[in-house]
């Protein structure tokens, strides 16, 4: 299941779509052993110090996509373009094929477009360039933000492991193996990176397995350059004139308004024990209700500042619910320990639950109800002068 998350800071909703690498498909040079993971590490430290310090990339992609349905089998696309990245926030990537996608950005706008040409989806452009990203093409967000496991926002890499040489064009790269996977997820996934002696990604390998479809795609990166001068004016882009935006409704418009009643929840707790909004808010002036899930950069992003507001207002009649959507006790129940949050945690379904009935659609997203039940405050993201202002109005001081 893919979750619609947010920057906290910038609270733009950002759809993006989570793959992760695997190396069942490696090639037949592979000569897979057993080696210390401190090499793995090393190699992949040195990828991505050299992505950090590159100004510009270009290369040709090439993509084989293989879809395969466990009652009508597989399906293979190939497609395949050129890429032009650069600093800090500039992007123009497109593949053509059996599969058409498109990712440009001129360090404003940032325009996607996959499989129909007539439709595209425009938003604004992260200051660092963590919103740019193409489907299949690994290498392009990580151009940016080095995040080499897709799938985890820890990034401790405590399964990764090297596993042996294979010649990706000519050139002799050492494969490294990265098993990853939220903790919503019933099936791990693995990221597989073939790094050549220049520290360079040259082959990227996603599956993802399913209980119905497996993906797979198998990623070949053809003469990367790195920081040759790539004019700004040479991002310009602008959609094909018979092409339309995808309009969508916003998922701050599909939360509940001001003044309506906060719907009540009763729900589990990591700890075993039970929690509802009636109960807390019973006891309190205001109740903050946040909506979270571990694997949501910005939700974690967010919980020290909510800490914060907690622990300074929770005796002046402050109370926190964080209601969690699918996770796993023993995974949340670590995760709060490790970070030492101490406000109160619920653990809501993830379809059908109170995250639903709040129109949750995005992630993380805060509301604040008074002593009466109504809703006084709500947003995606985090923006603690409204909700202190929201707060104040309640009668916080």
């Amino acid at each position: 299941m893919h979750k619609l998350q947010v920057r906290f800071v910038s609270q733009k909703a950002v759809n993006w779509v989570l793959f992760a690498l695997v190396s069942l498909f490696l090639v037949n040079s592979v000569a897979i052993a057993a080696k210390p993971d401190n090499k793995a590490r090393a190699l992949l430290d040195q990828m991505a110090a050299t992505m950090r310090s590159a100004k510009s990339l270009e290369t040709k992609m090439e993509i084989v996509y293989t879809r395969t349905d466990k009652v009508k089998g597989a399906r293979v696309h190939r497609s395949s373009g050129p890429v032009r990245l650069r600093k800090p926030n500039y992007a123009y990537a497109v593949t053509s094929g059996d599969t058409y996608q498109l990712c440009a950005s001129d360090a404003k706008s940032c325009w996607n477009i996959f499989g129909h040409r007539s439709t595209y989806v425009k938003g604004a452009t992260d200051l660092n360039g963590s919103n740019i990203f193409l489907d299949m093409g690994f290498l392009v967000n990580y151009f940016f933000t080095q995040n080499a496991d897709i799938y985890s926002v820890t990034q401790d890499y405590q399964k990764l492991r090297y596993i042996g040489k294979s010649t990706v064009d000519g050139i002799t790269t050492d494969v490294i193996e990265l098993t990853s996977g939220g903790s919503t997820l019933d099936e791990p996934s693995v990221l597989t990176f073939y790094i050549g002696p220049d520290h360079i990604l040259r082959r990227s390998v996603i599956y993802s397995r399913g209980e119905k479809v497996d993906l797979l795609y198998d990623t070949t990166y053809h003469d990367v350059q790195l920081d040759h001068d790539l004019p700004v004016e040479s991002f310009k882009y602008a959609p094909p004139k018979d092409s339309h935006q995808y309009q969508m409704r916003l998922p701050v418009e599909k939360l509940l308004g001001i003044g309506k009643a906060a719907p009540n929840f009763d729900l589990p707790t990591p700890n075993s024990g039970k929690i509802s909004l009636a109960g807390v808010r019973s006891k309190s002036t205001a109740v903050i209700v946040n909506f979270w899930f571990y694997n949501c950069p910005a939700c974690q992003e967010e919980f020290p500042h909510l800490q914060k507001l907690y622990t300074e207002l929770k005796g002046k009649g402050v109370s926190l619910i964080a209601v969690d959507t699918g996770d796993k006790a023993d995974v949340i129940r670590n995760f709060l320990k490790e970070k030492g949050y101490t406000f109160p945690v619920a653990m809501d379904k993830d379809k059908g639950g109170a995250a639903e009935s709040y129109g949750v659609a995005a992630y993380p997203t805060n509301y604040v109800v008074d002593s009466k039940g109504k809703v006084i405050y709500r947003g995606i993201g985090f923006d603690e002068k409204a909700m202190r202002a929201a707060l104040k109005s309640a009668g916080v001081k």
